[in-house]
Order: C-alpha cells, then sequence, then structure tokens
C-alpha cells in the first residue's frame, strides 16, 4: 500500500541500497531484496507475490 511504499523510501534512503537475495533465495520484483522460497511477500518494501490472497 502506499503508505508502506512511503516508508520504505525513507528506509532506502537512510539504509541505502537493499541487499541482494542469498544463494537459494528468489528476488523480490519490488524492490529486489532476497526472500525465502516459501515466503509470499517481501519482508523489505512489502510486496505481496501474485496470486495470494
Amino acid at each position: 500500500n502506499k503508505e508502506h511504499f512511503y516508508y520504505y523510501r525513507i528506509f532506502k534512503d537512510v539504509v541505502g541500497e537493499v541487499p541482494k537475495p542469498s544463494k537459494g533465495e528468489k528476488q523480490c520484483p519490488g524492490c529486489g531484496a532476497g526472500m525465502a522460497p516459501f515466503a509470499f511477500h517481501c519482508k523489505v518494501c512489502g510486496y505481496i507475490l501474485d496470486g495470494v490472497v
């Protein structure tokens, strides 16, 4: 949602670039952060994968 994206932009300004996925992780389509293979949303930017209700 817009509020989460607002805080994500602040996070990125303060912390810097989001770390790339480690071996065995998938990449978030929203921000590029690493996600566990079984994750349905990104803990960094809040992106929810397609098909998840």
